[in-house]
């Protein structure tokens, strides 16, 4: 048996895993060939491979938040570590939103949602090492959902992308950092959420997500009206 610690890494598609053809670019045929990005994994972590889906992140919808919700949950007894979600960029901090209170605070592991910001084929890109720096955190003591993407691991529900180019995609703008990303992964002390040995309570599973929802922006001209019509209409 290997002494090797395990975590479960969750395939979900995006730019991470993309494979270029003379059509373009699209999601690789066999999902198990995305683990070939980076081999240096097996150096210091077990893997279990769980090609959950495949899909541009864009496309992502509520009933995907629940399939990465439960195929977690299901899990959660398993004597991973942690877990790792391969996600695109366009949606990861809604869908690292939707797990955060998926999975509540009595969570006791981490679950650390990656991506890139361009295809494995790019030498000097950043999609083998966003994926070995997630599998990294997934070590730590950290108990929540997180985005570990470029220097920085963000909470889940507090992150949103702020560039469709650069590396460091993400950012934090109302809460600080959880961890900087250097030779080692530097959690920000005293750890907001930090595991547990002897564990905590069960974890109150609430996967199911409402899809009628309207995001409305705060500003100076916005009147109660507004949204009476809105609610009657």
């Amino acid at each position: 048996m290997s002494e090797k610690p395990r975590i479960c890494l969750i395939y979900t598609g995006g730019t991470i895993g993309m494979v270029e053809t003379s059509d373009g670019l699209r999601p690789p045929e066999k999902p198990s060939d995305f683990l070939k990005i980076a081999p240096e994994l097996e150096e210091f972590v077990e893997i279990d491979f769980v090609p959950l889906l495949n899909k541009d992140s864009t496309n992502m919808n509520p009933s995907d938040w629940e399939k990465m919700a439960r195929a977690v949950h299901e899990r959660r007894n398993d004597r991973y570590e942690g877990f790792v979600i391969a996600h695109g960029t366009d949606t990861m901090h809604f869908s690292a939103s939707a797990l955060a209170f998926a999975l509540g605070r009595n969570l006791n592991f981490p679950v650390v949602f990656t991506g890139a910001q361009t295809i494995p084929k790019v030498l000097h890109g950043d999609a083998r090492i966003n994926l070995v720096r997630a599998c990294r955190v997934a070590l730590e003591s950290l108990a929540e959902v997180v985005i570990s993407f470029g220097d920085f691991v963000f909470r889940g529900c507090r992150a949103q992308k702020k560039d469709e180019r650069k590396f460091d995609a993400f950012e934090s703008p109302a809460f600080p950092p959880l961890a900087y990303i250097t030779e080692t992964i530097d959690l920000q002390r005293p750890i907001p959420r930090e595991k547990k040995d002897d564990g905590r309570k069960e974890i109150e599973f609430r996967p199911h997500f409402e899809k009628g929802i309207l995001q409305v922006a705060l500003i100076p001209i916005l009147f109660g009206m507004i949204f009476a019509y809105i609610i009657l209409v």
